[in-house]
């Protein structure tokens, strides 16, 4: 199964796409699923778990811990407009948006 949720409303534009990759980056490396995905193509910022089930019935306690997972990375959206908006540097924006 899996969750996926677009971050950004609109294409990055090219003076940003180095700076947005590398938030992308930082923020996959401070936390515990890399589930931050930066399309260079579509110049989109998705967010994508994938809860693998196989063979098993859903365990809605996991079910429940990967959808609020999901919804909390749309709190980064904040942190990708200040980098994008506001010229802000991805390294300090890393740093006060670990808490997602």
């Amino acid at each position: 199964m899996m969750f996926q949720t677009q971050i950004n409303d609109r294409a990055i534009s090219d003076n940003k796409i180095a700076r947005v990759s590398e938030l992308v980056n930082r923020l996959n490396a401070a936390s515990f699923f890399s589930m931050l995905q930066f399309n260079y193509q579509n110049r989109i910022i998705k967010s994508v778990l994938v809860y693998r089930i196989g063979h098993q019935e859903l365990i809605s306690e996991n079910f429940r811990f990967y959808y609020f997972k999901l919804l909390r990375s749309r709190i980064v959206k904040k942190a990708f407009m200040r980098v994008i908006d506001n010229d802000e540097e991805p390294a300090l924006v890393a740093l006060d948006s670990t808490r997602f």
